[in-house]
């Protein structure tokens, strides 16, 4: 009884010491209590899962995944034999499902990370309403876990998901949605699918466009992705005017040397090469040139496709 007391004290300084964002000395806390459950035969209890979890938390945190993978599988057999079908199993296996992500996407191996979502997945739509905000939070997780895998149709279908559920929950102005949207719009954009990628980046910018804050950063992002969407399709003219927008709006923020500004006017040369524009590319990659010779701040990567666009202008 004395022993399981003193887990239970551990347990509470590290969760403690987790809050005050001391993780190393709380991961020693729970690594005592863990000992002592295991000395006192308590290795299967509810308690001894929790700290399990936590522990696996932690250590995900850090970087360290397979560690804390161990951690979840650990707490999440006990919970999962106790509890059966409950939102904490889902919970436990979500955090699996993202650190075996972790570990797939750093060693490019597949350890079955979409069945543990999947699994909360269901779990959370049989505990809760269909559109619930736990249920869109794992299928966005589904969304990232595929787009890093570079599979952008399936990543794709799985923010179309949530971009639904959060229109339902949210409501169809929400910055949630946009937020969604740009992902979206990023995978169809990947997949070639430029028409669905332009309506679905316009209604992410519409969003952004009634926020009463100043979001220009974001503002100038969406019209990048709809201008290089319209480049994508050659349509020069609705490229260049979004882009050329972009410009302005770069400009004002980050001032003519900055890169954001400087890539954006080597798109602009480009598509004037595109449009039989030689005078004004030209132009163009002259300021280009010009500017990155006059700056530290224009890399040479810039500098060498400046200088590549005015020889293809010039020749």
């Amino acid at each position: 009884a004395d022993g399981v007391i003193r887990a239970s004290i551990l347990s509470t300084e590290g969760m403690l010491f987790s809050v005050l964002g001391e993780a190393n000395r709380a991961i020693d806390c729970f690594r005592q209590a863990l000992l002592i459950y295991q000395q006192c035969d308590r290795s299967t209890n509810l308690k001894f899962a929790t700290v399990m979890f936590e522990m696996g938390s932690l250590l995900s945190q850090q970087g360290q995944y397979d560690e804390s993978a161990n951690c979840f599988s650990f707490a999440l057999g006990i919970r999962r034999h106790i509890l059966g079908d409950s939102f904490v199993v889902a919970r436990t296996h979500y955090s699996l499902g993202v650190t075996k992500a972790s570990q797939e996407l750093k060693t490019n191996t597949d350890i079955a990370s979409a069945s543990h979502l999947e699994e909360a997945l269901r779990i959370c739509q049989q505990e809760f309403e269909a559109e619930h905000l736990q249920s869109a939070i794992i299928v966005h997780a589904l969304g990232v876990l595929n787009e890093r895998k570079g599979d952008f149709l399936a990543a794709s279908a799985w923010f179309a998901k949530e971009r639904n559920m959060r229109q339902i929950l949210s409501g169809e102005d929400h910055e949630t949605v946009a937020s969604v949207s740009a992902d979206l719009g990023t995978c169809y954009y990947n997949s070639g699918k430029y028409d669905f990628a332009i309506s679905t980046f316009e209604d992410g910018l519409r969003i952004i466009l009634l926020a009463e804050n100043d979001r220009s950063v974001e503002v100038a992002e969406a019209l990048y992705k709809i201008a290089s969407c319209h480049d994508s399709l050659c349509n020069y003219d609705e490229a260049l005017e979004n882009f050329h927008e972009v410009k302005k709006i770069r400009e004002s923020l980050f001032g003519m040397e900055s890169s954001p500004v400087i890539q954006t006017m080597l798109r602009i040369g480009n598509i004037q090469l595109c449009k039989g524009e030689v005078k004004k590319a030209l132009d163009c990659f002259s300021e280009v040139l010009g500017i990155g010779y006059a700056s530290d701040s224009v890399n040479a990567v810039e500098v060498a496709n400046a200088l590549y666009g005015r020889g293809c202008a010039q020749f």
